[in-house]
């Protein structure tokens, strides 16, 4: 039975699961000792169970299956029992007319509009964090990518988009820290959910009286124009979901993507000759870095130029596919287009990676 947070798998994901998918196609796992589970390793066989609607993401919606023991986690992870409705049923843990009654206003909330309007102030973060980064490598000295760039601009994006106050946003990310990493941070997990869930309910009782142009007056608003209402508990579920997704993902799809394409200079030297290639690109490596499935010719094999559209399942596929999906790859491309058109104006740049420690150099 494999674990999947194994001393292992965690060391090697992506070597870890290619020898997975060479075992079998369905396997048996478990997930810090809870139940087993099965585990689909092939893409075909992925993207069927992702699209076809025989398949459900709660146990409870199987006429006489047995419901979720989904205290085993929260037990382990040390969190109030008055505060697990605000965690439990996430969105891309339901299923039937209670996804699509959430999703149905979550995407309302989160049009393409609202996210093509962002990008002007993503690409101001960018610079910002770009130019920091300079200033702090100006010496030649090793910059971490990850805590100077990869985290802080999906983790500031997330939290403007949402409407969290300015003040409250360097409380935010040592939150969304916590958040994305719970295991490390159980003796802080209490406080910092307790915490968080009281000021969203504060943000939100104060929306409904002062609107702004932000993600929480906008599921207000979606909720009075729909009469399809939100509860309170449902839209703080809803947020922490976009706070954790919204920036953890997108960090991981940075810090991998630079490290891809240091490792494929060639791939790089096509988008530095052709910037126009980089959101195509970004699709790309969200395919590659996931690493997990194998339809592709030679999967493993970064190719900039491939067009995967939209087929790959870095974000899912069918009912549950990703809502910031758009946003994530807006943010690759500012990102990845300004980090390497800054290095390459410049001698060299070395960026450290804070998991493995290894530093890289491009010139």
């Amino acid at each position: 039975m494999v674990e999947l947070l194994s001393p292992e798998l965690t060391a090697d994901p992506f070597g870890e699961y290619a020898t997975l998918r060479e075992q079998a196609p369905v396997l048996t796992g478990t997930l810090m000792g809870g139940p087993p589970v099965w585990l689909v390793s092939r893409y075909a066989d992925v993207r069927r169970l992702l699209t076809d609607p025989v398949f459900v993401n709660n146990p409870a919606s199987v006429p006489g299956a047995a419901p979720r023991d989904r205290f085993t986690i929260i037990k382990k992870l040390n969190i109030p029992t008055d505060l697990v409705d605000y965690l439990a049923d996430k969105i891309f843990e339901i299923d039937g007319p209670d996804h699509r009654r959430l999703r149905k206003l979550a995407s309302r909330a989160f049009t393409a509009r609202r996210v093509a309007r962002l990008r002007p102030r993503i690409e101001e973060i960018t610079s910002t964090l770009v130019d920091r980064m300079a200033q702090a490598g100006r010496d030649g000295s090793p910059v971490d990518l990850m805590e100077a760039s990869a985290y802080p601009l999906p983790i500031t994006v997330i939290r403007e988009l949402i409407g969290i106050n300015e003040a409250d946003r360097p409380q935010w990310h040592d939150w969304g820290s916590v958040l994305s990493t719970p295991m490390a941070h159980v003796e802080r997990l209490p406080t910092v959910f307790r915490d968080s869930i009281g000021q969203l309910l504060d943000i939100i009782a104060r929306r409904r009286a002062a609107p702004r142009d932000d993600l929480i007056s906008a599921f207000i608003q979606a909720q009075e124009d729909d009469g399809d209402r939100l509860s309170d508990r449902e839209m703080v579920s809803l947020v922490f979901t976009m706070v954790i997704a919204g920036h953890e993902t997108t960090t991981y799809l940075l810090g991998n993507s630079v490290l891809a394409l240091l490792e494929n200079q060639d791939q790089l030297a096509l988008l530095r000759e052709d910037p126009s290639r980089w959101p195509q690109a970004v699709n790309e490596l969200m395919r590659l870095r996931p690493a997990l499935f194998g339809q592709y010719e030679d999967p493993r094999r970064l190719d900039v130029g491939r067009d995967t559209g939209h087929a790959h399942v870095g974000f899912g596929q069918g009912a549950h596919y990703c809502l910031g999906a758009p946003l994530a790859l807006l943010e690759g491309e500012v990102a990845l287009n300004a980090l390497f058109t800054r290095s390459s104006a410049r001698s060299s740049s070395t960026w450290t990676s804070p998991r493995t420690g290894s530093t890289l150099t491009t010139d």
